[in-house]
């Protein structure tokens, strides 16, 4: 029996422990972070390993999520957090390491992984152990290939070639023996992914929901948004830009960052200067008011991407009734409310585009504000943070009947 004052040596030990990985954890260069809420929980629970970006859990952890500026960037960071928020819920001690650079790995001592890289493929197999590839992309053999293709077809256009920028490592993760989620559609799913693994849709949150806002009106169906991040041919600006060059009375904005891919944006730069059309409003956070304003006043999202996980950016932007013109490699879950092409050459997208941005511009009064209420109220219900941590939670459930 231990007195008051007293601690016994079982206890110190785990004290010790807790306050070295409390350090560890603050001074880590955002790479790994150990046994997190294992204080919290019965001293044999569950264990599991996540192997993810690491670049909010810092401040998840010394509870400063507040302080941490890239929220408005992409809506990985918070749904890292609420991973481990739900996992030690539900009774797991969790670690957290960069999937990029990880440390050596005890597969041994977990029940749980999971991981959004090519660490699984590896692993040693250990009974019970469950198994969850978290997948953001198209299947690596066709992401690689469609950028390539992409990046052949502006060459062709333009004379010059550009880097490639989304290719993925080979990998064959998907094919474990477990589960497999997946943020965008059934197209996705038939890219090239194992078809015996288990897999359950997750919802993509968005980092901000407007409030209540006035219906879409006329003076907005000139104004379209193209929105997104790295890989910007992968990602179909160029066919954006060059359909809007045949389309003088519409105008695209384009949000998103550009500086970083030098060939690009020179190019993007030139066409800016003819065509007054096509506005570069560069990197924008979400949550501002210059953002609400722009999104406000526009009526529909071009991305023409040739292979996507979900993107994210289309999400965000449906909360303002933006009506999606995409591909269907895209992989965006609400494409049956917009426009949506199978198409992956060139001068057949750029055609898409000019013609469904001409039918958004034509739509009358009534059928613009009923398409745009449709594509809020489905923003409502599926990309939020609340729907991203209801289907991790089922996830779970499965997981752990």
């Amino acid at each position: 029996m231990v007195s008051r004052g007293q601690i016994s040596f079982p206890s110190a030990l785990r004290f010790t422990s807790r306050f070295i990985n409390q350090v560890a954890n603050f001074w880590a260069p955002q790479q790994a972070f150990f046994e997190i809420n294992l204080y919290n929980l019965p001293k044999n629970t569950q264990r599991a390993l996540i192997l993810y970006t690491p670049a909010a859990i810092s401040y998840f952890l010394n509870k400063r999520l507040d302080q941490f500026n890239n929220f408005s960037y992409h809506s990985m960071y918070w749904e890292t957090t609420e991973m481990i928020n739900l996992l030690n819920k539900s009774g797991y001690i969790v670690d957290y390491v960069d999937h990029l650079n990880p440390p050596k790995i005890n597969w041994q001592k977990y029940d749980l992984v999971i991981e959004n890289w090519c660490h699984l493929m590896n692993a040693p197999k250990i009974a019970g152990q469950t198994r969850v590839y978290y997948a953001t992309s198209c299947h690596w053999l066709y992401q690689n290939q469609a950028e390539l293709s992409r990046i052949s077809q502006f060459a062709n256009r333009n004379n010059f070639f550009v880097p490639a920028e989304r290719q993925l490592p080979f990998n064959t993760s998907d094919s474990i023996d477990g589960f497999m989620t997946y943020f965008g559609n059934a197209h996705q799913l038939s890219s090239g992914y194992a078809k015996t693994t288990k897999k359950i849709p997750l919802n993509i949150s968005s980092v901000y929901v407007p409030p209540s806002l006035p219906p879409k009106n006329k003076t907005a169906s000139t104004h379209f948004i193209w929105m997104g991040g790295g890989g910007l041919v992968h990602k179909g600006l160029d066919l954006a830009v060059e359909a809007f060059s045949k389309i003088p009375h519409a105008t695209l904005h384009v949000i998103g960052g550009y500086s970083s891919e030098a060939l690009f944006a020179d190019w993007l730069k030139k066409q800016t200067k003819k065509y007054d059309n096509i506005v570069l409003h560069g990197y924008l956070n979400v949550t501002s008011v210059t953002f609400a304003k722009i999104a406000s006043q526009a009526v529909g999202v071009v991305y023409p991407s040739c292979a996507e996980g979900g993107p994210g950016s289309v999400a965000q932007l449906l909360h303002f009734g933006l009506i999606p013109i995409v591909t269907k490699s895209a992989n965006v879950r609400a494409e049956r409310l917009g426009y949506v092409t199978e198409n992956q050459q060139d001068k057949q997208i750029i055609d898409f585009i000019i013609k469904n941005v001409e039918k958004v511009m034509a739509m009358s009064q009534p059928k613009l504000v009923a398409t745009s209420m449709e594509i809020k109220e489905y923003a409502r219900v599926n990309h939020t943070r609340q729907s991203y941590s209801q289907s991790f939670q089922h996830l779970l459930e499965i997981i752990n009947k």
